[in-house]
């Protein structure tokens, strides 16, 4: 697939693979394949270079035909000359300071640099990149690795890569992230691909974004997932380029069932039991255990700031998990 020839985009920027997530689907892995392939054949079409920014696992105990996947995709990536940078998302740690990215980053590779657990520079095409693989940074710390990095990255094209959840954010189901961090305001820095939240969005700063998940992994994640291309001449303005996949939709009648999905029945009773009958239909909700007592929801929460006390939430963030499972619970989240 060629990009629209108005496009000049010096790479592609993908992030939050998450193979091994939703393993219930019948298919899983062979809809990761196709999402996969569909990143890499853009980037051959278009002979750009490719930013993984984190998370290529989803957990910690990958299965073999898992791994052997990401094997395979990198293979083919390095056998037809894509220059790729990948870093380690926080799905991708193990323990300490070991990596599931490491067993890669051993390979005889020469177009796929893997960078696991610590910061390098890669002069690359015209354009230095700083991999910042996750640490769970602070403002200042990503601060200060950067400026520690400045004198190796010889281009006046600087694009820094990282896996970081950035405070403000918006997930899938219209919940704004509370915590997390900043990045810091740095005018040598011409961009910068981050990866962690799945819905792709504008960060703190014009020249920081996240491309999002290529595909839906759960049921009330937006339909419209994708990579971008990124122009690092109009920095703030990448353009997103949609991937296929098999959509995950939420109906509340069987007879909303039309098309080649994996389906989620939010009904009745009645609209339960006959869900049992169609092959699409992986997972079910009753809607009037969602309703709690008397129509409401305030039981099911009640006790839910106790709760993260005990567990030493702070009480400033009690506001928005309530409700975040309101939301939840009642199915009003934004798709």
């Amino acid at each position: 697939m060629k990009l629209p020839s108005v496009l000049t985009p010096h790479f592609l920027q993908t992030g939050d693979i998450h193979i091994g997530e939703c393993r219930a689907l019948p298919d899983y892995l062979d809809r990761h394949e196709k999402v996969l392939w569909q990143i890499a054949n853009l980037a051959i079409a278009n002979k750009l270079p490719l930013l993984m920014t984190g998370d290529l696992f989803h957990l910690k105990s990958t299965k073999h035909e898992e791994r052997w996947l990401a094997a395979r995709w990198i293979g083919y990536l390095e056998e037809n000359e894509v220059h790729s940078i990948f870093i380690d998302g926080n799905h991708d740690h193990l323990y300490g300071e070991f990596t599931q990215m490491m067993e890669f980053s051993h390979m005889p590779l020469k177009y796929v640099r893997m960078v696991a657990w610590s910061p390098r520079v890669v002069n690359m095409l015209g354009v230095s990149y700083l991999a910042i693989p996750w640490r769970n940074y602070e403002e200042d710390q990503i601060r200060a690795i950067v400026t520690a990095h400045l004198l190796q990255m010889t281009s006046d094209k600087k694009v820094v890569i990282l896996h970081e959840c950035i405070k403000g954010a918006l997930a899938d189901n219209g919940f704004v992230i509370p915590g997390g961090t900043s990045l810091p305001n740095m005018p040598e820095i011409t961009y910068w691909a981050v990866g962690d939240i799945h819905k792709v969005q504008k960060t703190n700063l014009d020249n920081g974004w996240y491309a999002g998940a290529p595909a839906q992994f759960k049921f009330l994640d937006q339909h419209s997932k994708g990579i971008l291309a990124v122009d690092l001449a109009s920095p703030c303005e990448p353009h997103f380029i949609p991937i296929a996949s098999k959509p995950m939709r939420v109906v509340s009648s069987v007879s909303q069932i039309t098309d080649d999905a994996y389906y989620q029945v939010r009904g009745n009773a009645s609209e339960i039991m006959k869900a049992s009958g169609f092959s699409q239909v992986v997972n079910t909700s009753y809607d009037e255990l969602v309703a709690g007592v008397d129509g409401g929801i305030k039981p099911i929460t009640e006790g839910l700031d106790i709760y993260l006390l005990d567990k030493g939430i702070p009480e400033s963030y009690h506001s928005y998990a309530v409700d975040w499972v309101e939301k939840l619970l009642t199915g009003t989240e934004q798709g």
